[in-house]
């Protein structure tokens, strides 16, 4: 399924790949296929995902910045704020974090 994503700058999953903020209560819910085709060929400049909601934050492999967006915790409330993102159009530069964390609360997110 995933060799059939393009080569992209930004790249959007559900779920994470194996090792990138994929522990949820203690296991990982990981994929390994989804890891060698982000690091290997697709090798894009942000990848976006969330599934893993205990497990929200940011890193960085040297080519991709990876980010865990999910803002909701394990109860389905809103808990983690935005993340904001810089995905310059000079494609030589990397995406970078503009702000770790965003300061509007949560309802502000959500109206």
């Amino acid at each position: 399924m995933w060799r059939q994503i393009l080569r992209v700058d930004v790249l959007i999953t559900h779920g994470p790949p194996l090792g990138r903020f994929d522990v949820s209560n203690d296991h990982r819910l990981r994929c390994c296929d989804l890891l060698q085709e982000v690091q290997n060929r697709i090798r894009p400049r942000l990848h976006i995902f969330g599934h893993v909601h205990e497990s929200y934050g940011t890193s960085y492999d040297g080519t991709t910045l990876y980010v865990n967006a999910a803002n909701m915790n394990s109860k389905m409330n809103p808990h983690n704020p935005c993340i904001v993102i810089d995905v310059p159009h000079d494609k030589t530069k990397n995406a970078v974090v503009v702000k770790e964390k965003c300061l509007l609360s949560a309802d502000e997110v959500i109206s």
